[in-house]
């Protein structure tokens, strides 16, 4: 039995670390303080699979586990 990450998986987590570095982080303290959530980012999650990643894709979802 394997536990570990499938490469599908490590591939999901380096896209999510990649854009968590790259793309939130500049804009996390200018969000925190005004309270206001970037609509880009949310456009671009959604680009990058990851909005309803876990839904399965019959209801539109990523169908990641």
């Amino acid at each position: 039995m394997h536990f570990g990450q499938s490469d599908e998986q490590l591939a999901a987590q380096a896209r999510a670390r990649s854009f968590a570095d790259d793309e939130v982080a500049p804009l996390a303290r200018e969000a925190d303080e005004s309270g206001v959530y970037p609509a880009r980012l949310v456009e671009r999650v959604a680009r990058l699979g990851f909005q309803a990643g876990p839904l399965v894709t019959k209801y539109d979802g990523s169908g990641m586990d």
